[in-house]
């Protein structure tokens, strides 16, 4: 059986949100094994890895990482021990392996573990959303029929889980998981938010198209700009659905013009971070820190022209031309579950190296040095609420701003 993975922390009461400052444990990624085959990448290269994160007011921090050998793993974990809370612990039981599939039965008891994920798909929440075109809905209620029965532990007597008929309907809209070998698990976890999301995507809660274009002065404002992206977005996609409410995040990306001092903002919306690892060569045997990761995903990148023509640079809308600019991607709202792809190989031309060093990440994570205002950081859920509010009088209040602070469920590897 696959190993199961550890339930997510109880929610702590509101008082307990914010603590002190404070060094935590480090948990030290592995080496992986080179013998992954994944989808859209040469068999002969490992697949990137994948990492979730989740807020500690709601459900935790998730990560996802390429598969490995268990005896590679348990030699090189070196952790403290995990402790669990005695009680609101789910029930932990495992699924059955349907030949290579532990890549997808570990995502699945990942997703299992953030709570506001699982109830609501094991709730039935989205029954009266649910869409019979193209998919008929039977992914969002295969997985709900999975999540049923891992709580029903008693009622099946202990047996693992048989997620066949989730795996079969995963196929029939992807082919790449459409057989029994061994797959990418981050490309399987993506391919299933985004099923699950077009299962439940009503159109009753699409916005309709902005009457007002943003004034020349909103432009440069983030918030308004944030708005403005949130309701691209939702104009195709459901303001009510579990997936965007869950993983949604934004992005805001600053482009200063080196000659005249002109900057261009752009708000971006995302399901989740592929972070870079730095361009310096790295050992085999070096450790480096998820917060290196980031910083080198706020990293700024320079465009140099040589001229006025020379396409390399940025075309200033001030100036005219191509110009030497600066160029910075930060976070700008937070969601519930922040997902982060750790990309662990580099293409040159036709040819690509794996990079194996080992990648350390605490069990609390702050982002706040990675946002493009440490202070007042916002959260998506708050923006979703704020538009369901304004178009359908509907929405409950959330706090405007997020902690920003993460802490870790679980790593598929």
């Amino acid at each position: 059986l696959p190993p199961v993975a550890p339930p997510a922390p109880v929610e702590p009461a509101a008082a307990e949100i914010v603590a002190p400052a404070r060094v935590t444990p480090m948990v030290q990624s592995p080496t992986l094994a080179p013998t992954v085959i994944a989808p859209k990448v040469s068999p002969s290269l490992p697949s990137p890895a994948v990492v979730a994160v989740s807020r500690p007011a709601t459900d935790g921090f998730l990560t996802f990482r390429n598969k490995q050998s268990e005896s590679t793993y348990a030699a090189s974990y070196s952790a403290p021990a995990w402790s669990y809370p005695s009680a609101g612990k789910p029930s932990r039981i495992g699924l059955r392996n349907l030949g290579n599939t532990c890549f997808m039965n570990s995502v699945l008891q990942c997703l299992y573990s953030v709570s506001s994920f699982r109830s609501d798909i094991e709730g039935e929440k989205y029954l009266e959303d649910l869409q019979f075109g193209g998919n008929k809905g039977r992914v969002v209620n295969s997985l709900a029929e999975v999540f049923r029965n891992m709580s029903d532990r008693s009622g099946l007597g202990g047996v693992p889980i048989d997620p066949s008929n989730l795996k079969r309907t995963i196929g029939e809209r992807n082919e790449s998981f459409s057989g029994f070998s061994q797959q990418d698990a981050s490309e399987l976890f993506l391919s299933l938010i985004n099923e699950v999301h077009t299962d439940i995507n009503s159109k009753t809660w699409f916005l309709p198209p902005s009457k007002t274009p943003l004034a020349a002065e909103q432009q440069q404002n983030d918030y308004a700009l944030s708005i403005d992206s949130a309701r691209q977005y939702f104009r195709l996609n459901s303001l009510k659905s579990i997936v965007p409410r869950t993983f949604m995040l934004q992005t805001r990306s600053l482009t200063v013009c080196g000659k005249c001092g002109n900057s261009s903002k752009v708000i971006n919306t995302e399901m989740g971070l592929e972070l870079p690892f730095p361009d310096t060569p790295l050992k085999q045997n070096e450790i480096i820190d998820i917060e290196t990761l980031l910083r080198q995903y706020c990293k700024k990148e320079r465009f140099e022209a040589t001229g006025p023509n020379d396409s390399q640079g940025y075309k200033c809308s001030r100036c005219n031309h191509y110009v030497n600019a600066d160029r910075q991607t930060t976070l700008f709202s937070l969601p519930k579950i922040l997902t982060l792809t750790l990309k662990r190989f580099k293409s040159y031309g036709n040819f690509a190296d794996k990079i194996s060093c080992c990648v350390s990440f605490p069990k609390e994570l702050s982002v706040a040095p990675f946002c493009a205002t440490e202070s007042n950081l916002l959260s998506t859920e708050f923006i979703i609420n704020l538009l369901r509010k304004e178009q359908f009088d509907s929405g409950s209040d959330v706090p405007k701003s997020s902690a920003g602070k993460y802490r870790l469920v679980g790593i598929v590897n």
